[in-house]
């Protein structure tokens, strides 16, 4: 992996909630690096915090799966807070 590619997110409350200054949490797990499982549906596009640090875009739409969780979503890590 790259390390050049992974930035570091400053975290800045004014900016709007899903924003990359301002991710909105996330409830859910990351299954893998690019792929994360909720029960909730969020929009494609958003910044979304994983976890205390881990700063995600969602790149894809929610698909739904079978299990333990109800959507799946493909996502790229952006960096850490």
């Amino acid at each position: 992996m790259d390390r050049k590619k992974f930035n570091h997110v400053k975290k800045n409350g004014r900016r709007s909630p899903g924003s990359r200054e301002n991710p909105v949490s996330f409830n859910g797990v990351a299954a893998c690096r690019s792929e994360l499982l909720s029960n909730l549906e969020y929009n494609k596009g958003i910044y979304i915090l994983v976890g205390e640090r881990a700063v995600y875009q969602i790149t894809g739409y929610a698909q739904e799966c079978s299990g333990r969780y109800t959507y799946s979503y493909s996502a790229r890590p952006v960096g850490f807070i």
